[in-house]
């Protein structure tokens, strides 16, 4: 099952007929839309190994992965709700074969999921941030203690190469919020 989402607020199982043996269970949860407030608390369990997943919020996809062992009668993955379940995929696979669908199937399904399918991310190209501006003079207390001080409006983005303006350099750090006030704030340190 790779494709949508189960939602479920009672216990519940996928019961897998498989032969006896060792096998190991990959189950993802998550949601593609939803509030920022929702929370989801379950624990799956499959044979006598147990995980539990934690997920706040939309747009978060956790994976957790089970070693279980079959006797006889079928292979029981468990769901035990907190809050709710979810489950957006199960992949059970024999631990002898457990390698070739790790590369063939799992991989390739995790590198979508938490990446970007293949087709969008052959169409993406790094651009590299070049800051062209030469190193203002820096003090000798800068020099001395290894690394230059600047600030900048917390909106503007700052890159691993970007080059200080004079007037932000060795700024006096301060900042002013009142009770329950959120206030951001940001400087970087630069190492020399």
């Amino acid at each position: 099952m790779t494709c949508d989402t189960i939602v479920g607020r009672t216990p519940n199982a996928f019961l897998v007929d498989v032969a006896p043996g060792r096998y190991t269970v990959w189950i993802l949860g998550g949601l593609s839309e939803g509030r920022s407030t929702d929370y989801h608390d379950f624990s799956v369990s499959a044979g006598r190994q147990q995980a539990v997943v934690k997920i706040p919020g939309p747009y978060r996809f956790e994976k957790r992965e089970l070693k279980a062992v079959v006797q006889s009668g079928p292979l029981a993955i468990k769901l035990e709700p907190a809050t709710d379940w979810l489950v957006s995929a199960v992949v059970v696979v024999a631990a002898s074969d457990e390698a070739r669908v790790r590369q063939e199937v799992l991989d390739p399904l995790e590198k979508e999921i938490y990446f970007l399918p293949p087709d969008v991310a052959a169409q993406w190209k790094e651009e590299k941030y070049v800051d062209d501006r030469s190193m203002p003079e820096l003090s000798q207390e800068d020099r001395r203690r290894g690394y230059a001080l600047f600030a900048r409006h917390w909106s503007e983005v700052i890159w691993p190469t970007t080059v200080p303006r004079p007037e932000e350099l060795n700024p006096e750090l301060r900042i002013f919020a009142s009770l329950g006030e959120y206030e951001p704030a940001t400087f970087t340190v630069l190492p020399l």
